[in-house]
């Protein structure tokens, strides 16, 4: 079964700034405590306007804490996971998901 898509789970600070055949770019602001229902991402990019910290679990019940300062740029394959932002400030990003 397809997991949600970003869109559908957190669409209230999600905004998509431009999508086409080959990439959508997202731009996403979370505030300390929030959360992201379990969805999926193709092959993607983040890059980090604010620092940002968060506790990312995988389906299969995996815990991992990422942290990024403000113009990191961090690349992941595609995944499915959920997030709680553990940060104290809000977190800020860009993602640019490539599409097939």
């Amino acid at each position: 079964m397809k997991k949600p898509d970003i869109m559908e789970v957190a669409p209230k600070d999600t905004k998509v700034l431009f999508e086409n055949d080959r990439m959508r770019v997202l731009e996403a602001r979370r505030r300390p405590g929030d959360i992201e229902p379990e969805h999926s991402h193709p092959p993607y990019v983040v890059y980090a306007l604010s620092d940002i910290s968060q506790r990312i679990t995988m389906p299969d019940g995996q815990v991992l804490e990422k942290h990024l300062k403000a113009g990191e740029v961090a690349w992941s394959e595609a995944v499915t996971h959920s997030i709680v932002y553990t940060g104290k400030t809000e977190g800020h990003i860009l993602a640019v998901e490539l599409k097939k």
